[in-house]
């Protein structure tokens, strides 16, 4: 690689990653929890758990199922949905999210995701 990019090694070993400084993966001990103790919210397009964690990390989980389309489809979804959380992470530093998108969300385009997710996050907020 070049001078100036990151090099191979620090991104093999976690230490740098170009925009998941803020917004980490949850491990399946982690979405247990969330599921038994976090709080529900959902839409037509998306149902949401959220709950609390130790740190100031924002940690997410995108679990789609088959029926919501063929794989292009369902990585389509998870990556528009982890951009959105990316740009709004700000609000929510501290929590534990899993995001469970639903079939109406492949119809959507990113503007529209975006959209969705900034409005379940500021009806979150509001409570």
């Amino acid at each position: 690689m070049e001078k100036g990019s990151l090099k191979e090694e620090e991104i093999k070993e976690g230490c740098v990653l170009p925009y998941r400084v803020v917004v980490k993966k949850l491990v399946r001990k982690d979405t247990d929890q969330v599921f038994k103790n976090g709080e529900k919210y959902s839409s037509n397009q998306i149902t949401l758990f959220l709950s609390r964690n130790e740190s100031e990390k924002v940690r997410l989980a995108i679990r789609t199922r088959r029926q919501v389309g063929i794989a292009v489809q369902r990585n389509r979804v998870k990556r528009f949905i982890r951009e959105s959380i990316r740009k709004q992470r700000t609000l929510f530093k501290g929590y534990d999210f899993i995001i469970i998108p639903k079939k109406p969300l492949t119809e959507l385009g990113f503007h529209q995701v975006s959209t969705l997710v900034k409005d379940i996050f500021e009806k979150i907020s509001k409570r």
